[in-house]
């Protein structure tokens, strides 16, 4: 079961001139609180945008396990993978990541050549997740600060989020169901720490006729979490915040006979930039 936030990116030098003007406009604002959130949301998309133009190609280390659960069955799968990340440029006028995995290892053991049956995967949050507390994604969320109750410290601003009601109608909406959460935003560097997503009605699969026309299936719902925490990292010779951590759940018929849960966990480390060498060989004589 793959889980997405994939968005198009516009590479707009008018947009950038924008955020760095409206920083400036708004720098002797700091007082309010809703100057302060306005300040903090053009600090993350600063961030953001400097993260699309200038990040590399970078592959790391991915250890993760995914599970699902229903009153016969629990399936765990132990993954050790290399996850890659690439941008690619469509007609000099769209960016968007790319994000691939090769699975090294399942409990220790190689896989070869063979599939591996995960029970759930997730894409998307190394560059998305970043994205959906930024100025970019206004028309699909309303943002309001709040306070540092979800950590007790005194270090973050908390962001909370929640889509509006015509999310489904903006195709460059991140979260195109109605979702809530917030983000853990460090006052000292002003980047993402940590943001947490919940979808209290998540879509997992459809009632589509057109591919299975006599499947019988219902449309099948359940209540979905996503977790992520974000670390520096340098990359030729520049700091960005990457995932570190990659939590999700899903459940579903939890007032039911029938629960089920999926669940991913997911560790990144040793980060590297993705670098394409090649060699010349000599003509044989």
């Amino acid at each position: 079961m793959p889980l997405t936030f994939i968005r198009h990116l516009k590479t707009s030098f008018q947009v950038l001139v924008v955020v760095f003007l409206l920083l400036s406009l708004k720098g002797s604002a700091r007082g309010a609180i809703s100057n302060r959130l306005d300040e903090v949301l053009m600090h993350l998309e600063a961030n953001l945008r400097r993260f699309d133009s200038a990040i590399p190609d970078f592959f790391c280390s991915e250890q993760a396990v995914s599970q699902y659960i229903s009153p016969t069955v629990n399936r765990i799968t132990q993954i050790d993978s290399t996850f890659r990340v690439k941008r690619t440029d469509e007609g000099h006028t769209e960016l968007s990541f790319v994000e691939s995995r090769q699975i090294i290892s399942v409990y220790g053991h190689q896989v070869g050549t063979r599939d591996v049956d995960e029970p759930i995967t997730v894409a998307g949050m190394f560059e998305g997740g970043l994205a959906i507390v930024s100025l970019s994604q206004e028309h699909c969320m309303r943002y309001t600060l709040g306070k540092d109750k979800h950590l007790g410290s005194k270090d973050y601003y908390v962001v909370e989020f929640v889509t509006l009601d015509a999310v489904t109608a903006h195709e460059d909406c991140i979260l195109r169901e109605k979702s809530n959460g917030y983000a853990l935003i460090e006052k000292l560097s002003l980047h993402i720490n940590t943001i947490t997503i919940n979808t209290p009605h998540h879509l997992l699969r459809s009632d589509d006729k057109s591919t299975s026309p006599n499947s019988g299936r219902a449309p099948l719902f359940g209540r979905r979490t996503v977790m992520v925490q974000y670390s520096p990292v340098s990359l030729d010779r520049s700091t960005f915040w990457l995932p570190t951590v990659i939590h999700t759940r899903i459940i579903t018929g939890e007032n039911g006979f029938h629960p089920m849960t999926w669940s991913f966990e997911g560790n990144y480390s040793d980060y590297h930039k993705l670098e394409v060498t090649s060699q010349i060989l000599p003509a044989k004589p």
